[in-house]
C-alpha cells in the first residue's frame, strides 16, 4: 500500500502536535492532530503520533486500540507494535506482550525497547534462563546505561529466581 505525502499544512499540524508530545502537552498535540485534513487523519505518521499521545498519558488500551487499528490500516510498523507490547505489559498482559515482542526481537535484535516485554513475558511462562539471556543481551547493548534503572530491576528479579547476571 503506497502512503501519500501529507500536504504541507498536514505536515506543519504534525511537526506542532510532535513538538507539544515532546513538551508534554498532550491536549495542544491531540488539538493540532484533530486539525490536521480529513483525508490525512489515516496516514501512518498521524496514527503513530495519535499513540504515542496515549503512551505518554499512560491509557494502555488506547495504545493497544491505535496498535490495531495502525495494524489493520498499514501492516505491522515496528514502533507500533512496541508500544503495543510495553501496553500489554503495563496491563498485566504478559504473554501477549511476549508475543508482540518475540517477532520484533528477531528483525530489530539491537532495540533495547522491544526486549523488556520479551524478558518479562518469558518471567511469566517460568522460562528464566531464556530471560537470563536476554537481560544478557539487554545489558550488552550500547543505550543500556541510559536504562540503568530498567536493568537493575530485572537482574533483581531474575537474582530472585536464582540466577545471577
Amino acid at each position: 500500500m503506497e502512503i501519500e505525502e501529507l500536504s504541507e499544512a498536514d505536515e506543519r499540524r504534525l511537526d506542532a502536535a510532535q513538538g507539544w508530545i515532546t513538551l508534554g502537552i498532550f491536549d495542544d498535540a491531540e488539538n493540532e492532530l484533530d486539525e490536521i485534513s480529513r483525508g490525512a487523519q489515516d496516514h501512518p505518521l498521524v496514527l503513530l503520533a495519535r499513540q504515542q499521545v496515549a503512551v505518554h498519558e499512560n491509557s494502555w488500551e488506547d495504545v493497544v486500540d491505535w496498535a490495531e487499528k495502525i495494524n489493520d490500516r498499514w501492516g505491522p510498523i515496528p514502533a507500533s507494535i512496541g508500544a503495543k507490547a510495553h501496553a500489554l505489559l503495563q496491563l498485566g498482559q504478559l504473554e501477549e506482550a511476549m508475543g508482540c515482542a518475540l517477532p520484533l526481537v528477531r528483525t530489530h535484535p539491537t532495540e533495547f525497547y522491544f526486549k523488556i516485554p520479551l524478558f518479562w513475558g518469558l518471567l511469566s511462562k517460568r522460562k528464566y534462563a531464556e530471560a537470563t539471556q536476554v537481560l544478557r543481551d539487554m545489558m550488552a547493548l550500547p543505550e543500556a546505561k541510559e536504562y540503568n534503572e530498567v536493568i537493575q530491576d530485572c537482574r533483581s528479579v531474575i537474582k530472585g529466581f536464582g540466577y545471577e547476571i
